[in-house]
């Protein structure tokens, strides 16, 4: 479920009314379903920080959802900032400590952490920063890494008996220019946590479905823009 189409006017009360709407309906929709509670709510972006964070960190205190997938789209292609200094702070002190599981990019999360990241061994120490402040687990991308052939997403969370796990997952780097691969990514971990699938691996299948989905795109119309092939990804059962 996504809190992604708030207009950056609406009022608090306006934010708070949307958000309570989106969860009655899903109560009603699910209702008499035996895994009604482990239905996961997905932050892919963040127009509705833009308009009031606190309103929506306040829905989802009061709804409490099993998961909460954030997607903190922070920074523009072109490197402008998306999100006013107060929606970042709500981002970082309330949403954060929130989520099941943060998904940036490196450039969102230089920006959360305030300096670069510049090699695996710089995005495992961001990992743990990120989960200093309070997030359940970690899926950073490395799409950004310059150079190798790979492209290595790392997936950061506590373990049980103390400690932190790490754990890569890797892909073939493709020579290619797409638009929305995080949006993407963001609801295919929510959809397999809402099938039950346990975090890590859910983040894991993720991983392999957005390749897929590059693999397969296409480029419609006169664009140079690929886009994913989400049907064609899809694991046949």
């Amino acid at each position: 479920t996504h809190l992604t189409e708030l207009a950056t006017v609406l009022p608090t009360a306006a934010v708070q009314a949307f958000a309570g709407e989106v969860f009655k309906t899903r109560d009603s929709a699910h209702a008499g379903h035996q895994h009604d509670e482990k239905m996961p709510w997905q932050l892919d972006r963040c127009h509705a920080l833009r308009s009031d964070g606190p309103a929506v960190a306040k829905a989802l205190d009061q709804h409490c959802p099993a998961h909460i997938v954030v997607d903190p789209v922070m920074v523009a292609t072109s490197g402008a900032q998306l999100l006013a200094n107060s929606a970042i702070e709500v981002l970082r002190k309330r949403l954060l400590p929130m989520a099941t599981v943060v998904t940036p990019n490196l450039p969102e999360a230089e920006f959360l952490l305030g300096h670069p990241i510049a090699d695996l061994d710089a995005m495992r120490a961001a990992c743990d920063a990120l989960l200093d402040l309070g997030a359940g687990a970690v899926l950073l991308k490395g799409g950004h890494l310059a150079g190798g052939d790979e492209v290595v997403d790392l997936f950061s969370a506590r373990r049980e008996s103390g400690g932190r796990m790490h754990r890569e997952m890797r892909h073939p780097r493709l020579a290619l220019d797409a638009h929305g691969t995080g949006c993407t990514l963001a609801s295919a971990v929510a959809a397999q946590l809402a099938l039950g699938m346990p975090l890590s691996d859910a983040c894991n299948a993720a991983t392999d479905y957005v390749h897929r989905a590059l693999q397969g795109g296409s480029r419609p119309g006169r664009g140079n823009i690929l886009v994913l092939d989400h049907f064609g990804a899809a694991e046949q059962r």
